[in-house]
């Protein structure tokens, strides 16, 4: 089993998060949270043509021995009315399909509606230069009131270390509806594997 065949079987369709609530970070008019290990960096972006739309990001980075890092990025914006109905599981594989292509040669997606939200998913691997591997994963997450992004890298040498704060973090995503422990069992709809063409 390729390394991100096992974090995607663990990442996403596993329901509990593995580590203690070190740091729940919950952007403000936001209804999703994520646990980190630690505080990561926060700031707000606006949207240059419109002052008034702004979102809050998080940035969060764990440089470990071996030449492995962990980097996880998030972003919370509005929803629009409707959205959450309007949107089925292939438009937003597709969206995060698009984004894949751009990071590695080879990605799976996958699709759950947890009713309240829904949430899509890809994760792939690219092999390096050095002979080193990047894994990478996006979640996009829509829900009544918000859209939630999260795009993680876990770059150099292959570490059990990173492997585990990688997907502690991401299982740990979650709607404000749902137990501060716990997620709700995930409602798993389609899980399709897709490769990048080669030109």
């Amino acid at each position: 089993m390729k390394r991100f065949n096992l974090l995607f079987i663990l990442a996403v369709f596993l329901a509990t998060p593995a580590f203690a609530a070190d740091y729940v970070y919950a952007p403000k008019n936001c209804e999703f949270k994520i646990t980190y290990p630690e505080q990561p960096s926060i700031a707000q972006a606006c949207n240059p043509e419109n002052a008034k739309d702004c979102y809050e990001a998080s940035n969060f980075v764990r440089v470990l021995a071996m030449d492995s890092s962990v980097r996880i990025n998030t972003t919370c914006n509005n929803a629009e009315p409707g959205m959450l109905e309007r949107y089925s599981g292939d438009v937003m594989q597709y969206t995060l399909g698009t984004m894949a292509k751009q990071k590695v040669d080879e990605y799976e997606s996958g699709f759950n509606d947890h009713g309240v939200a829904k949430q899509a998913v890809v994760l792939g691997n690219q092999k390096q230069e050095d002979g080193t591997e990047q894994v990478y994963m996006a979640q996009l997450w829509i829900g009544k009131k918000s859209v939630f992004t999260i795009e993680g890298q876990v770059t150099g040498t292959a570490s059990p270390e990173a492997d585990a704060i990688f997907s502690e973090i991401f299982k740990s995503i979650r709607h404000e509806s749902w137990d501060t422990d716990k997620q709700a069992a995930p409602d798993v709809k389609t899980d399709k594997k897709e490769e990048k063409s080669k030109d």
